[in-house]
Order: structure tokens, then sequence, then C-alpha cells
């Protein structure tokens, strides 16, 4: 048997490329033997049918998305953080979510995809909720905030972000959505905490 002459990492990349770029149904074989350079039996030799290189593709996605958002979150305080993250991820240059994208593409598909889906999504809302937790403990944020429902709103207006930015290439929009989205989070006011004064005892 032949060795391999290709690097399945390099290839399940632009696999997931090609998915976020035409959609699922718009990844046809053609388009994506095309797209990696490989003809028909290497790519199922390699990945399986067209569903199982999805399910790799989004796997992979979601791990090192994990990674990225909790590298944004960590190291500074958290509203700072999740601002910059907000900014960054609703730019009009900025890559759509392929976990968002396929999920709405996919959304009248089968029990099995849509559970799929959800799983993806519960893993990104974890990175966050873990991020939360850490908030509250810090002080940052409401110790009575429920952090999984914190963590699925920002999922939410993180999904609304992106599809402004790549609609409407307006910042005083953008950022005035940003503010909005974290009024809705609620912060401690430590700055006033740390400098209001004792009261005087009569």
């Amino acid at each position: 048997m032949r060795p391999k002459s290709f690097n399945e990492d390099d290839v399940l990349q632009t696999i997931e490329e090609t998915f976020r770029r035409v959609g699922y149904d718009g990844a046809s074989l053609d388009v994506l033997t095309r797209a990696t350079g490989l003809n028909r039996s290497s790519l199922y030799n390699a990945f399986g049918c067209k569903r199982d290189m999805m399910v790799r593709a989004m796997t992979s996605y979601t791990a090192r998305t994990c990674a990225n958002i909790e590298d944004d979150l960590s190291g500074r305080p958290f509203r700072e953080a999740l601002r910059s993250f907000f900014s960054r991820i609703s730019e009009p240059d900025a890559h759509g979510c392929l976990v968002g994208n396929l999920a709405a593409e996919r959304a009248e598909a089968d029990s099995e995809d849509r559970s799929f889906f959800a799983g993806r999504l519960d893993e990104l809302e974890a990175i966050f909720a873990a991020a939360i937790v850490k908030a509250q403990t810090d002080g940052e944020i409401s110790a009575t905030a429920d952090p999984a429902m914190l963590a699925r709103y920002i999922m939410t207006t993180v999904q609304g972000l992106r599809i402004v930015g790549q609609i409407r290439e307006d910042d005083s929009l953008r950022a005035g959505s940003i503010d909005l989205a974290l009024a809705a989070i609620p912060f401690t006011d430590s700055r006033r905490s740390e400098t209001a004064q004792p009261e005087t005892v009569a």
C-alpha cells in the first residue's frame, strides 16, 4: 500500500474552510475534491462520507475555538476581555462561526444532526460558563447570577454580533450593540466598592 501523500490535518482544515464558505449543501464532493486536491477515493478513505467529514471538521473547529476563547478571556478583567472578544468577532472581515452557520443551515435536518450541533454549542457555552464562575469568584459578577444562563446569553449575543458584523459595516452600531449586551450582564461596580468610605458612627 502506498503511503499517504497528504497531511490529514491540512486537508481537514481545507474541508472546514470549504464548509464555512459554501455551507453543507454547497460542499458537494466535486467542490471538496477541487478544494483539497484529492480524488473521491482518497477523501473517502481518509475521512469517510460527507457527513463524517463535517463531523470531523466541526469537532476540530470546536476544540480549537474553545481553546482560543479561553485565551481571549484570561489574564484580564472579564468585562474588558468580553468587550474585546465581542469587538473582534463582530468585525466585518471576521470569519463566521462554523457551528452557527451549519447549525442554522441544518436546523431541519434529522435529530442526530441537531443533537450533534447542540453538543458543540454546549462545549462553547461551557467555556463561557467557566469564565463567568471565575469572574464571580473574583467579585466581578454578581454571585447570584446563573452562570449557565449567562453563558447561553453570551453565546446568543455572539451569533447575533457575527451576523450583524458581516452585513452592516457600521462601527457605531456594533459599539452600541456591544454596550447594550454588556449592560445586561450583572457586573459588580468594584470601583465604587473599592473607593467607598465606611460610614462614621456618631
